[in-house]
């Protein structure tokens, strides 16, 4: 493992239940209430995608300059909600703190635009990567593997001496096809591991990186490559 190429929201910032929020808010402001079951096909998309799932639900057929104000207001909703903050999810603390030690380059990889990504980023905290990755910055974001290409590029690695960890279903389709080998880490209620990514809790029986030190991830890189592609 030469790399480590993470996503940001729901992976290293449990910032999934504040889109959570802006998207049923938005979704109520669209006309009707979102059922989590739809909200879970959102989680790793970007914001075009967001709204079009949302258009589909209600019914609306959206032209391009509404849909453009949706995601907009997507945004929007989504710093109001992230006023309070976000906290890191179990276990990455120690193994971004790890990782640098040990000088394994590691890029934030996010579908995310970047002037909204930024407010994750300064949370976590931008000192620990040797680059960022935004949905705005690729010619096709996540689940086209642009953007993890890109992270591999910024560690000076091949896609399959990478480690990529994801939570969405997208996002982890997005590493596998650009070659990464690829950790998913689901949130609860977030669908199976796409083909060739490797689920946490099938691997390890843990349900969060809580309790993973960098030695155990390098394992499990080792063992992803076994992942049929």
């Amino acid at each position: 493992m030469k790399a480590i190429l993470w996503d940001m929201d729901g992976t290293l910032l449990d910032s999934e239940p504040l889109w959570g929020r802006a998207t049923h808010a938005l979704a109520r402001e669209l006309g009707g209430p979102l059922p989590e079951e739809v909200r879970a096909r959102t989680i790793g998309g970007s914001a075009p995608r967001t709204v079009g799932i949302i258009a589909e639900h209600l019914g609306l057929d959206l032209d391009a300059a509404a849909r453009a104000r949706a995601g907009e207001r997507l945004f929007e909703l989504f710093l109001e909600a992230a006023r309070g903050g976000a906290e890191l999810r179990p276990g990455v603390a120690g193994l971004l703190a790890e990782a640098r030690a040990a000088g394994i380059p590691q890029v934030l990889v996010t579908n995310t635009v970047r002037r909204v990504a930024g407010v994750g980023i300064a949370a976590i905290g931008p000192g620990w990567f040797a680059g960022t990755v935004c949905g705005d910055e690729v010619p096709a974001g996540k689940p086209a593997p642009d953007p993890y290409l890109a992270g591999a590029r910024i560690a000076g690695a091949a896609p399959g001496e990478c480690l990529a960890v994801e939570d969405s279903p997208g996002g982890a389709t997005a590493a596998v096809a650009a070659g990464c080998r690829t950790l998913y880490v689901p949130g609860p209620g977030v669908g199976p591991a796409p083909a060739g990514a490797g689920e946490l809790a099938a691997l390890t029986g843990r349900r969060d990186l809580a309790g993973v030190d960098l030695a155990a991830l390098g394992e499990l890189h080792r063992r992803l490559g076994g992942v049929e592609q």
